[in-house]
């Protein structure tokens, strides 16, 4: 979800300059579930991340050339995939068990970006643009509870620290005319995961004679790559009112978990994502079944669809040591593969 202003269409005369605006975006929410007979089930039979970024930004235009943006990154859980809070589900292989640990809160963070714009055609629309992203590491304090058999054990405490991001970014357009555009772009992205360190949970009261449960992390850094065309045709000669787009893109990413403190919860493996995607505009005065699409007060109204599928590299996990102190299991030893699929539908007005 994205909503953004330039203050001066919404009033704010002597702000032209600025544009304000607010997202939410899933940038690490995951899901995993595996049948509670797993070999590794002592370590992990469900994990569920549902974590959102609500993202309130500012943004000024120095120049022609030259913008910068500020903004913050502030996590939070949802109920809308899950039950609002982070969890992990085992079954003990000894005694056939079930318990789950849970939490869930809130932590901020902030995003600074600079878009430079060194090129323009005749019309004055951007020829080339250069952009740099950064996003601040934000500590997470996790309370939930420790559940054993569906009955809570003790209360439970963690942190989390999600990682530090830098994102460089060009974009250039070979074609940039009045009745078509032909958009080249990449994206490279230094993920800082090696903020996620092993931790332990503090429990509230002894279980097992243990006051904590030890969570194996110890992530390592990653690149990842991303790169993407669009070609829009700006003016069609049977819909003039309409514009459509066709996007093609592919990311290469790295995997973050080494063998030593591989987890299934979290599928982890040099990653390739092809991606495609088609995106119609219907402006003003354009039609739709009868309908203006002007109708609804709105200058333009987009559609935007996507599929993607991420083929995981075969994973092959060895050298792992069962330790109940670090959180470790040898039965996580053995060969991983991993195959998502995801589409996206979008709709967009323009005010």
């Amino acid at each position: 979800f994205y909503l953004t202003a330039n203050m001066k269409d919404i009033g704010f005369n002597a702000l032209e300059k600025w544009t304000a605006g607010i997202g939410v975006t899933v940038p690490f929410g995951s899901l995993t579930e595996y049948p509670v007979n797993a070999p590794f089930r002592d370590s992990v039979v469900f994990n569920a991340l549902p974590l959102i970024d609500i993202k309130p930004t500012l943004a000024y235009k120095l120049n022609d050339q030259l913008s910068f943006g500020l903004g913050a990154d502030i996590y939070t859980f949802t109920t809308l995939f899950g039950e609002g809070h982070l969890e992990i589900k085992r079954r003990s292989s000894v005694t056939g068990a079930d318990s789950e640990i849970n939490g869930s809160g809130t932590g901020a963070g902030f995003n600074a970006s600079m878009l430079y714009a060194p090129l323009r055609n005749a019309e004055g629309k951007p020829l080339a643009n250069i952009g740099i992203v950064y996003r601040s590491q934000v500590a997470l304090p996790l309370s939930g509870q420790f559940i054993v058999n569906g009955a809570s054990a003790a209360d439970a405490r963690a942190s989390m620290t999600l990682p530090q991001m830098i994102t460089g970014a060009v974009a250039i357009w070979p074609v940039r005319e009045q009745d078509r555009e032909w958009k080249l772009e990449m994206d490279v992205e230094h993920v800082r995961w090696k903020s996620f360190r092993s931790t332990n949970v503090a429990l509230s009261q002894p279980v097992s004679g243990s006051n904590s449960i030890p969570l194996a992390l110890n992530w390592k850094d990653s690149y990842n790559v991303m790169l993407g065309t669009e070609y829009k045709w700006l003016k069609l000669e049977r819909l003039p009112e309409w514009e459509v787009a066709a996007r093609a893109g592919y990311m290469h990413i790295q995997s973050q978990m080494s063998d030593a403190t591989f987890n299934p919860g979290i599928p982890s493996a040099d990653q390739h994502i092809p991606s495609v995607g088609l995106g119609v505009t219907c402006n003003e005065n354009g039609t739709f079944l009868g309908f203006k699409c002007g109708s609804l007060g709105a200058k333009a109204v987009g559609l935007d669809l996507s599929y993607q599928i991420a083929y995981y590299e075969d994973r092959t996990v060895s050298g792992q040591v069962t330790s109940t102190t670090a959180g470790t299991n040898a039965a996580i030893n053995g060969t991983y593969r991993s195959t998502i699929h995801a589409g996206g539908v979008s709709l967009r007005f323009n005010f």
